[in-house]
């Protein structure tokens, strides 16, 4: 691949290049438009997509983009009722920071859209678990409740999913204003 390394790439329009195996360490990608590119291979430093239009790009190792970036581009998708994308991209942000609870719960919801209730209810209960071990105990028992509201049978069901995920946000809400905030923040982005 081409070396680009410390390139001054600021505000560059690669949409859809093919960048594979390019040496793009230490280059300035701020504002620079790599939508849909393939970057299999090419050597990135971590963070240096912060500030770049990375949606769609395939090839992307892990180490590029942080836990704040995955969970923002999972709230993106999650804002479009595209589940699916913000499923996988809240589960990279977990893998990235797996003891942030606001990517638990965001994933949980994304999987109860989708009708994966049980997954939804692991997911929000693992939540319950990390707060707790903050010493969030109230937030804790909230999440929990709404972690076996996410079992429970549901009757009534929306046009955009399942309606599982509707009616555990609901529920959660519905369960005590404490956990609002907690369930709003989850798909809310979040800064670096």
């Amino acid at each position: 691949g081409a070396d680009l390394r410390e390139a001054d790439l600021r505000f560059s329009n690669l949409q859809g290049a093919s960048l594979q195996g390019v040496d793009l360490r230490k280059s300035n990608l701020y504002g620079a438009n790599l939508r849909q590119s393939d970057l299999t291979g090419a050597q990135l430093n971590s963070g240096a997509l912060e500030q770049a239009h990375w949606q769609g790009v395939r090839g992307l190792a892990n180490n590029v983009l942080s836990h704040a970036s995955l969970h923002n581009a999972g709230v993106e998708s999650a804002h479009k009722n595209n589940w699916q994308e913000a499923e996988r991209f809240f589960s990279s942000a977990i893998s990235t920071n797996p003891s942030e609870p606001m990517s638990w719960v965001a994933r949980g919801i994304c999987r109860g859209e989708m009708g994966q209730s049980t997954k939804a209810s692991q997911d929000l209960a693992y939540a319950a678990e990390l707060l707790r071990q903050q010493g969030k105990l109230e937030k804790s028992n909230q999440l929990f409740k709404a972690s076996q509201i996410a079992i429970t049978p549901q009757k009534d069901f929306n046009e955009q999913g399942n309606g599982v995920g509707s009616s555990l946000l609901r529920a959660a809400l519905s369960a005590m204003q404490v956990l609002a905030p907690l369930t709003l923040k989850s798909l809310a982005p979040l800064t670096p």
